[in-house]
């Protein structure tokens, strides 16, 4: 910084002149400890740095480089079900505590960030365990199955214990305090699992295929046969809605609008119901059956539709005539979907084994996650943080993704994480130079998933020529152009 120094003339003590001098504060140049970096001074000015554009292009496209190389997504594997992973669910109040639920009618409940189970339930159904869900709390959680019954447990199985023996006699309140030191004693024992009993249950008339619970209170539906609405208090249903389809595959509430509801069926369609209503609202047909929906949770107008024909769909619940985006990239139907908390990103588990991270926004998939032995992916889920990526498959594993690929998981200093952010900068503003972008784009496949990505894109090329060969030997405008948002659309009803 320039600065003015008054100097008294000695020949002339009445004249007093200025004198111009560069200065600099002494944090600007100094080290804090030994470690840092060297800070050197810099001038920025354009005309002395003719080259710059040059090196920052060279630097993104190291950076890019750098980024693939350090790419290793895949964190731990946690495998104690016995059967295949059909569902899993976060805890609302905790970073680290999840449950997963498997074909066999296991339910466990694990740790995260030790990557072990706390506690199972090893025969919380007969039949496979189709839906968990916690409630607003988080300190329960509920379970649907084919085997007709909706249970209620306590994510501690202590405080289950607690409340099972609390309204009993002096013989019942010993036993109760007995069990509680044996449980505490077997939660503290590092070698065994420890299992519970459920608080509550409800009988249904059909099996159940989902479940999900109410935002505002303590409600929760079932779906099945029909769509059910359940209080906790009552042993039956409240509100019951159907539509045309002989099965209910999925459900959600809507995390704002927590009387609004959405369901997919069998017949290929996609239901919007108002509880507070006797009826449903609205209704969209597909070409093809949606398997999964879930709402933004940012953004709660839109929903995402995990569809058979291996594309995920976003809707606006104002205009269901057409797709906002049509996500591409997965090779066989797509089974789970699940936003990130951000409402910024999506990640989807398809029956071509592999889990995909989309742009809310984008049409290709930001990343592309599998391993040699992983099956088929029967659901997945953002951690309540963002930084990862959970995936439940039919080989019996729970696993665990980096979010990120490249980001280290350890602590980062402040010099590493000024060079992280630049190096991120970089590649933004060159993501669109070739060389660049290639490197940025390409993902390795398995060979056979290679092969039939080649496949399919020989055939929607045919069909593309093949409708362009109509289009230019017809009347014109006899076969209109239409988009893909509106084409897998067959009819909305109101």
């Amino acid at each position: 910084t320039w600065g003015y120094i008054p100097i008294q003339c000695w020949s002339n003590p009445v004249l007093v002149m200025k004198v111009k001098c560069l200065t600099r504060g002494h944090e600007q140049f100094t080290r804090q400890t030994s470690r840092e970096v060297q800070k050197l001074p810099r001038n920025r000015d354009p005309s002395l740095h003719p080259l710059e554009q040059a090196r920052e292009y060279k630097r993104a496209l190291n950076a890019a480089k750098l980024e693939r190389m350090f790419a290793k997504p895949f964190v731990c594997s946690m495998s104690r079900h016995e059967d295949s992973v059909s569902c899993l669910s976060l805890c609302p109040d905790s970073l680290v505590r999840f449950v997963s639920g498997g074909h066999d009618g296991q339910i466990i409940i694990w740790d995260l960030a030790q990557q072990i189970p706390l506690w199972h339930v090893a025969k919380a159904h007969e039949r496979a365990v189709n839906g968990l869900t916690f409630n607003v709390k988080g300190d329960r959680f509920f379970s649907c199955g084919a085997d007709k019954t909706v249970k209620m447990f306590a994510v501690d199985p202590r405080n289950g214990l607690k409340q099972r023996h609390s309204d009993g006699d002096d013989e019942d309140e010993d036993n109760g305090i007995v069990m509680e030191q044996a449980s505490q004693a077997i939660v503290a024992s590092p070698g065994y699992l420890p299992s519970a009993l459920p608080l509550h249950s409800w009988m249904g008339k059909h099996a159940f295929s989902d479940i999900d619970r109410h935002g505002g209170g303590t409600k929760f539906a079932t779906s099945g046969a029909q769509v059910e609405v359940w209080d906790v208090a009552r042993s039956a249903p409240i509100h019951s809605f159907s539509w045309g389809a002989e099965t209910i595959k999925s459900l959600r509430f809507n995390p704002v609008e927590t009387n609004i509801l959405t369901s997919t069926g069998s017949d290929n369609s996609i239901v919007l119901y108002d509880i507070r209503l006797s009826s449903p609202t609205q209704k969209v047909v597909l070409k093809m059956r949606t398997n999964k929906v879930v709402w933004n949770p940012m953004e709660p107008i839109n929903f995402l539709a995990a569809n058979e024909d291996s594309n995920v769909y976003t809707f606006d619940m104002r205009k269901l005539d057409f797709a906002s985006c049509v996500h591409h990239g997965h090779l066989s139907a797509v089974i789970d979907v699940a936003y990130s908390p951000t409402g910024l990103e999506f990640v989807s588990g398809s029956y071509d084994r592999t889990v995909r991270v989309f742009g809310a926004q984008e049409s290709r998939s930001r990343d592309v996650y599998h391993t040699k032995r992983m099956g088929h992916v029967m659901s997945v889920r953002f951690s309540a943080d963002a930084r990862f990526i959970l995936s439940g498959s039919d080989d019996h594993n729970v696993r665990l993704w980096k979010a990120n690929a490249s980001v280290p998981l350890r602590p980062v200093s402040g010099p590493e994480k000024r060079k992280l952010d630049y190096s991120d900068k970089l590649k933004e503003r060159y993501q669109h130079v070739p060389e660049v972008s290639k490197i940025l784009r390409h993902r390795h496949l398995p060979h056979n998933l290679f092969k039939q990505r080649l496949r399919l894109k020989t055939i929607v090329e045919a069909a593309k020529k093949r409708q362009m060969n109509r289009r230019t030997h017809s009347k014109a405008g006899s076969l209109p152009f239409v988009s893909e948002r509106k084409r897998n659309v067959v009819k909305v009803i109101e």
